[in-house]
């Protein structure tokens, strides 16, 4: 599934990664770097904080989910224009005449063509 971590710190929230068993990189983009930030070096308006999980006010996992004729399907790319989705179901696969690579099947599709996507979210304790 296309999966996007964040984590809401003081009160906003940032895409985040983890970059050890104990620490986040918080990322923000815009015109002003936030408080406690540095400039991501060559990246224009983008900048950076490393974060302990005991400083974030909340951290969830965004994993999204497509309704193609009826079948949920993993999310891995999305855009404006589209999606991917991939399965490792070949008889659905066939069915949705996807392509293979290597055991997962995939398939690009417009927005309009999905009943919906389904975006599932868990929070994590923090400790």
């Amino acid at each position: 599934m296309k999966e996007l971590l964040y984590a809401v710190y003081r009160g906003t929230r940032y895409e985040a990664t983890k970059i050890s068993s104990s620490k986040y990189r918080l990322t923000a983009r815009g015109p002003e770097c936030p408080e406690g930030f540095v400039p991501a070096g060559r990246r224009l308006r983008t900048y950076y904080k490393n974060a302990f999980p005991d400083e974030l006010d909340s951290l969830y996992l965004v994993e999204s989910v497509a309704v193609y004729k009826g079948h949920r399907l993993r999310v891995v790319d999305a855009d404006a224009d589209g999606v991917t989705v991939v399965t490792e179901d070949a008889v659905l696969s066939s069915v949705l005449e996807m392509e293979d690579a290597d055991g997962f099947y995939h398939l690009s599709l417009a927005r309009d063509d999905l009943t919906r996507i389904i975006d599932y979210m868990t929070f994590y304790e923090q400790t």
